[in-house]
């Protein structure tokens, strides 16, 4: 989406920048292959929708990096109470055996 919505139409390609989300490489395979493309053109009612959509999946992502995050945060403390508690019982199992 967000190479789409730099990128325009791909007439476009060869001028654009995409060094900020692409790895250099990947930046050259595109402008090649935009270049070479015989695929359909993209009209700008196409462009408009991909902009609508570009930031509503962004805000979209947002929230999802944010609640994994949390649920991340949520099981790994349990997560880390039982192994601490576990190797605690070990020990001294080792210890007392």
């Amino acid at each position: 989406m967000q190479v789409v919505k730099l990128m325009g139409t791909r007439e476009q390609a060869a001028s654009n920048d995409f060094s900020g989300i692409l790895e250099e490489d990947v930046e050259q395979q595109l402008k090649e292959a935009a270049i070479i493309s015989m695929g359909t053109e993209i009209s700008q009612e196409d462009l408009v929708s991909v902009h609508g959509m570009h930031a509503c999946s962004c805000n979209q992502c947002d929230r999802l990096v944010a609640r994994q995050v949390g649920h991340e945060n949520f099981l790994s403390w349990p997560a880390l109470a039982l192994r601490c508690h576990l190797s605690t019982c070990f020990v001294q199992a080792l210890l007392y055996a």
